[in-house]
């Protein structure tokens, strides 16, 4: 049905001269013909000497690195705390903001990742930490707490 690309590639040749070694590689020329009938031509050229990482421009948001939630199951009334690493990839000390969530209960702490909950209801609860870079790119940490009856 498709037909797959076929092509040719030079690989790089290396001239040496004598003990002192010098080299002087020739940029790698691909020729590639593609099923369809078109042929492109690709030239790369690389000079090993002044290889530069490549500059990323892209965002990444934020990422938990760890979390510690003590305790997990507690009476209603109790307290549970809540410790949360997280940092942004691309700036290690940027400034991030935080901010907890439930569907009952009460953070001592609303905008800061680390922060005790007041179980308020009985059942499972979910606890969500949404952690934003300066870039508004947002991560999220959901946690499990169950609350017991007294």
């Amino acid at each position: 049905m498709f037909a797959e690309p076929r092509g040719r590639a030079r690989r790089p040749r290396t001239f040496g001269a004598g003990a002192g070694g010098w080299a002087l590689a020739v940029s790698l020329v691909a020729l590639v013909t593609l099923g369809c009938g078109a042929a492109d031509s690709v030239r790369h050229e690389r000079d090993d000497s002044e290889m530069k990482p490549p500059v990323s421009t892209a965002n990444v948001c934020p990422e938990f690195g760890w979390w510690l939630l003590l305790p997990r199951s507690l009476r209603l009334g109790d307290t549970t705390e809540i410790l949360v690493n997280v940092t942004d990839p691309d700036t290690p000390r940027g400034k991030l903001t935080f901010e907890w969530a439930a569907p009952t209960g009460a953070f001592s702490e609303l905008h800061q990742a680390d922060t005790s909950y007041l179980c308020q209801k009985r059942g499972r609860q979910v606890l969500t930490l949404e952690a934003r870079d300066d870039l508004d790119c947002a991560s999220e940490l959901d946690l499990d707490v169950e609350c017991l009856a007294p």
